[in-house]
């Protein structure tokens, strides 16, 4: 007799909670994504057997969410959860095959960083300058130059020790692996 997705769903679901150790929130989003991914199955005329669906069913369920403008991440956990619920019904060999093997999940779209603009670099750099008579002052003035005209990462200038910094040769240097250097030049007036 064939596996309905339903009796299938609760086998996983079980199988989360007694032997994975997940908590009852991840179980309820598991059930509800496996939920919506039969009721597309019914609305499409599809078997509901588990046996039956098929790579091209779940690309199309992927389709369907991308056209109802779900963000990629959120396409990304719903098809993570599928592939978590075939591969257990594959592995326990309720299935033949796992359908979701060559299902990839849409790329997110990488953001290009927020940059100051000159203005913004020099009022920030001036109101650096104006209080650098103290420690912390001196500190963060140090900082900001560094970051403003070498363009140095973030954490690379977090990690910054005083034994990074060549002051002769006015340079900073960050060990990238063990055998490579990188020498980021140092303005004189800091």
């Amino acid at each position: 007799m064939a596996m309905k997705t339903r009796e299938a769903r609760e086998q996983f679901l079980i199988h989360l909670e007694a032997e994975r150790g997940y908590s009852p929130l991840t179980i309820s989003a598991y059930r509800c994504d496996i939920k919506q991914f039969a009721e597309f199955l019914r609305r499409e005329g599809r078997s509901l057997s588990v046996e039956q669906i098929q790579t091209a069913d779940i690309r199309s369920y992927v389709v369907s969410l991308q056209a109802r403008g779900l963000q990629p991440p959120t396409i990304g956990r719903r098809i993570n959860c599928l592939r978590s619920f075939f591969k257990f019904l594959w592995t326990n060999e309720y299935l033949a095959c796992n359908p979701c093997l060559r299902v990839t999940t849409p790329k997110r779209a990488r953001k290009l960083p927020a940059v100051l603009s000159e203005d913004e670099c020099r009022v920030l750099l001036e109101a650096a300058y104006q209080c650098h008579y103290t420690t912390l002052g001196f500190r963060d003035r140090a900082l900001l130059s560094i970051l403003v005209y070498t363009g140095v990462h973030r954490q690379d200038l977090l990690d910054i020790t005083l034994d990074d910094i060549d002051l002769k040769q006015a340079r900073h240097h960050r060990r990238l692996a063990a055998t490579h250097l990188r020498f980021i030049a140092v303005q004189e007036r800091l």
